[in-house]
């Protein structure tokens, strides 16, 4: 079965956590403020990469980004709560709602931006 991921419905973390936090949050700080662990790299490393093919390394960087975007989500899912760190460094916590980050289906009309 094929589908137009277009079409798909998603959720931006980052999105819902600006909304209950007041700007954008790095992946990174949410990894670390909620698992004890950070990414292994950096999102310029990954078009880098693939210039030199390392395929294997651009593999695992994007399973790894992956694997952290879904178990802060699954954090923020069960507890309704998730950790951040302030402009300062230091841990909060806060209420996330993932609604807050839906996306809506993108129209053919739209070429390719959010509605």
């Amino acid at each position: 079965m094929k589908h137009d991921l277009w079409t798909l419905p998603t959720i931006d973390l980052m999105l819902a956590m600006k909304k209950a936090i007041g700007y954008w949050p790095k992946l990174d700080a949410l990894a670390r403020a909620n698992l004890g662990e950070g990414k292994i790299g950096r999102g310029i490393d990954a078009p880098e990469y693939w210039k030199r093919g390392e395929l294997d390394k651009l593999e695992k960087y994007c399973l790894e980004d992956v694997r952290l975007t879904y178990e802060v989500w699954k954090i923020g899912e069960q507890n309704r709560k998730l950790k951040y760190l302030d402009a300062a460094g230091f841990v909060r916590e806060t209420v996330v709602n993932w609604q807050d980050g839906f996306m809506q289906k993108v129209d053919e009309t739209a070429q390719g931006r959010l509605l």
